[in-house]
């Protein structure tokens, strides 16, 4: 590597710093279409070189510079923030300004070897749209239908009021089968084998398998399963000082809300059909522990199954 170029995304800037091993450069620039047509002359007219240009993660405010930039023929690569904070406490960084998180990028892209941003990405921000989309439309058709149901409950209820949430629900439940079918399309043409084997674990439906295709592709940023669970917030997090122990042992729930409520509900499905997770699910509650704790230890075993099925590209095995 002769160049890396770190840039800390926000919503309206980017402050890039160029890296040579060496000596570092800063800039800033406007997150815009203009911004990054100057930051790209900027580098051109640095000279030729081997060149890797790495961001953070950022909600959707990296995106429109990563396609960009990829676009342009650039090498990109897109890292899951708890990298770089990990990166900076590895190198006892003590200040936090946005010129020195871009300084801590481009020297993790340069000393370190992250994965790199591809075409594919694209599609799987869609799915993960797609998904954001589905969850927002059973949430209003709920909504929408737990209204009605209390309209009806009132003695002479408006009829019109009534036919507009029936119509409301109605409206509700053909868009989502029209996001749903967009949603299926874009997995099947361009994720099918990693479809096909996450569908062969019992207990994984095709919401939870497009989800991990859409959040995680083939889990190129996670080295194993205990930080794709932290990640979610389905890891332990105790609390013990001493020898004192304040209250039962729970998970963090820092993670992804909507992640763990689709792997909730898909420990519900493996505690009947998933083998493994039904042993472990009616060991647990042989032992007195709560169902809902032998649920959360169902959804940790079947993220373990998914993340070497996927990762490793196994198939899965019902007496492993």
């Amino acid at each position: 590597m002769e160049r890396s170029i770190g840039i800390d995304v926000s919503k309206d800037t980017l402050e890039v710093v160029i890296f040579d091993g060496t000596f570092s450069k800063n800039m800033h620039y406007e997150n815009n279409l203009q911004g990054l047509a100057k930051l790209d002359d900027t580098i051109r007219n640095q000279g030729e070189a081997e060149t890797l240009i790495t961001m953070e993660a950022t909600g959707v405010y990296h995106l429109q510079a990563a396609v960009y930039l990829y676009e342009k023929g650039y090498t990109v690569s897109v890292l899951n923030p708890l990298k770089i904070k990990r990166y900076s406490e590895m190198k006892m960084l003590r200040a936090k300004t946005d010129s020195v998180d871009a300084r801590t990028i481009a020297a993790y892209g340069f000393h370190e070897e992250p994965c790199y941003f591809t075409s594919k990405e694209y599609k799987k921000e869609h799915i993960v749209q797609l998904l954001q989309q589905i969850d927002a439309l059973q949430s209003t058709e709920l909504e929408n239908s737990n209204r009605l149901h209390a309209l009806k409950r009132i003695p002479g209820a408006n009829e019109q009021a009534l036919e507009i949430y029936r119509e409301l629900v109605r409206m509700m439940k053909e868009k989502e089968r029209e996001v749903e079918n967009k949603l299926y399309e874009i997995v099947n043409e361009s994720y099918a084998d990693e479809y096909r084997l996450l569908k062969k674990i019992p207990g994984v439906g095709n919401r939870l398998a497009a989800l991990i295709i859409g959040y995680f592709g083939k889990f190129e940023n996670f080295n194993n399963s205990k930080q794709v669970a932290s990640f979610i917030g389905l890891n332990p997090s105790p609390v013990q000082s001493g020898i004192s122990t304040k209250g039962r042992c729970a998970i963090s729930k820092k993670g992804n809300r909507y992640i763990r409520k689709i792997f909730y509900m898909a420990a519900l499905s493996a505690s009947k059909y998933n083998k493994a997770c039904n042993s472990l699910y009616e060991r647990l509650v042989a032992k007195g522990k709560s169902k809902k704790l032998a649920l959360i230890a169902m959804a940790n075993k079947m993220l373990r199954q998914i993340f070497a099925i996927v990762k490793y590209g196994r198939v899965y095995d019902p007496n492993y």
